[in-house]
């Protein structure tokens, strides 16, 4: 509310998209999950905003109707270039492989076959730049066998 210089927020009732991906073994039935989340990242980004802590942590899937939402915006900005974006992406895409080393694979492809779908022609120019800044960080030789990547 402009007027009354307060933000009013929506509780959400539901589960972390974490703990769905930790408590789930059968990884086709979180695909759903992943393309929402594809598509909802993809529609931020496509808008300038970088989430800044985009996890799968900050994701809860609601109760009633099994729809994802996006949550806790509090250090997201305006996107300066495709890096930013692409640093949105790597944070996704580490977080899913801490919490779910064995699923990662697939659960990314299917997260980006849905953001590229819905990003457009510069999700190629954005996944190279994941890629070259997964080979900045530590554990680079680890990291160049955990994952298929799509290029």
């Amino acid at each position: 509310d402009i007027h009354k210089g307060v933000i009013v927020e929506e509780y959400i009732p539901g589960k972390l998209l974490r703990d769905i991906v930790i408590e789930v073994d059968d990884v086709e039935s979180l695909k759903k999950y992943f393309e929402a989340a594809g598509e909802i990242s993809a529609r931020l980004h496509s808008l300038g905003v970088v989430h800044g802590d985009l996890t799968i942590s900050n994701m809860i899937v609601k109760d009633l109707d099994n729809t994802l939402y996006l949550i806790d915006f509090g250090i997201a900005s305006h996107a300066s270039d495709l890096e930013d974006i692409a640093t949105d992406i790597h944070v996704f895409l580490r977080s899913l492989e801490s919490i779910a080393p064995h699923k990662a694979t697939d659960l990314f492809n299917t997260f980006w076959d849905k953001y590229s779908e819905v990003y457009g022609e510069d999700a190629a120019r954005i996944l190279k730049l994941v890629h070259e800044i997964r080979q900045r960080g530590r554990y680079v030789a680890r990291r160049q066998k955990d994952l298929v990547w799509k290029l």
